[in-house]
């Protein structure tokens, strides 16, 4: 099940009925039940709400004390022991639940145009007048910062460096010196773009090893969003590349001259090695990690935990280490099993 989504201010209700207009739900059961926050199956209590998106989950509903639930059509829901509560019936719960919290949820009020106190910008940095830059944020010379982005606080932008139009910088990100970020993108707190790749040569003078320079960049597409503490290096030369639409999660490490394609999905702990290429609609589970150079084909999914050692192609599911069909994966998952039961005795 997946994390339990924010409950609702104090003091904040709704009917089933009202909730069941707001998502043009169907629903079966009482239309004046008082709804007060949303919560998991597993923890949800009286005058909550809580989803279930599939039958796999449905088994947990008798044991559940919510007073309404927001069900996938399809799903076969067992008979409450508490007797009929109200169900509301929806083509997607997981989309229809975004939907109420967006619709619930107050919105922070925006933030002001305009330059901190505490905030240095250098003269020749080009800052349009509707942007905000928050608390101790340190813009270098030459950058350019469009339209309605917002530096939360602490954000340091490094010199030439190019952020987009209704960008949102998180407390102390660093995007540091030719970086490019397209327009609504969204990068939260520690993360770092643009740092040095990771490289270097046996010293030919002696033990130890010689630094390889990283002079590229790198470059990020709009509508993308980066998790915290994520880092993405420089290209040694020319850009690391973040398509449009990719969504990377927290502790992530793309390394220097990586391609990621467009709406890529990575999960948390993702390691990519220098010059990897992913294609457009790749999906990696957390702690996949690639090896240096390898492609992989657009549309490819990576099973949480997967060592990719070889180029693979896309339109495929793949999982264990190294990285194969995940058929293949859990088929010798399964023999592996059954080969270590201990032997029955005659």
């Amino acid at each position: 099940m997946s994390h339990s989504p924010p409950a609702q201010p104090a003091g904040t209700s709704f009917s089933t009925a009202q909730i069941a207009g707001l998502l043009r739900a169907e629903l079966i059961g009482p239309g004046d039940v008082v709804i007060r926050n949303i919560e998991r199956l597993d923890s949800a209590g009286p005058e909550a709400l809580t989803f279930i998106r599939s039958n796999r989950f449905a088994q947990m509903w008798p044991a559940c004390k919510a007073s309404a639930v927001l069900v996938t059509r399809g799903v076969e829901l067992p008979p409450h022991p508490d007797g009929p509560k109200a169900v509301l019936i929806v083509p997607d719960a997981d989309l229809a639940l975004i939907a109420l919290i967006d619709a619930v949820t107050p919105k922070p009020p925006p933030r002001p145009a305009g330059v901190h106190p505490t905030a240095i910008v250098d003269p020749s940095a080009k800052v349009h007048p509707s942007v905000h830059v928050g608390p101790q944020c340190h813009i270098e010379a030459g950058a350019f910062i469009d339209e309605g982005s917002v530096l939360i606080s602490g954000v340091y932008v490094g010199p030439m460096a190019r952020i987009g139009k209704n960008c949102t910088l998180h407390p102390r990100v660093c995007f540091l010196d030719r970086c490019v970020l397209g327009d609504r993108c969204t990068i939260l707190a520690g993360t770092v773009i643009g740092s040095d790749g990771f490289g270097y040569r046996p010293d030919p003078d002696g033990p130890g090893v010689v630094k390889i320079p990283h002079v590229g960049n790198v470059v990020i597409e709009s509508d993308v969003e980066i998790g915290s503490c994520t880092t993405i290096d420089r290209a040694k030369f020319g850009s690391t590349l973040i398509g449009a639409g990719t969504k990377i999660d927290n502790l992530c490490q793309i390394a220097h001259g990586v391609r990621i394609g467009k709406r890529c999905l990575l999960a948390a702990q993702v390691g990519i090695a220098g010059s990897a290429m992913l294609g457009d609609d790749v999906n990696m589970g957390g702690q996949v990690g690639v090896g240096d150079s390898f492609v992989i084909g657009a549309g490819a999914q990576i099973a949480g935990k997967g060592g990719v050692m070889k180029s693979l192609p896309g339109g495929a599911r793949y999982g264990g280490i190294p990285a194969r069909p995940a058929m293949d994966w859990l088929r010798e998952l399964a023999f592996l099993k059954k080969a270590a039961r201990p032997k029955r005795k005659l």
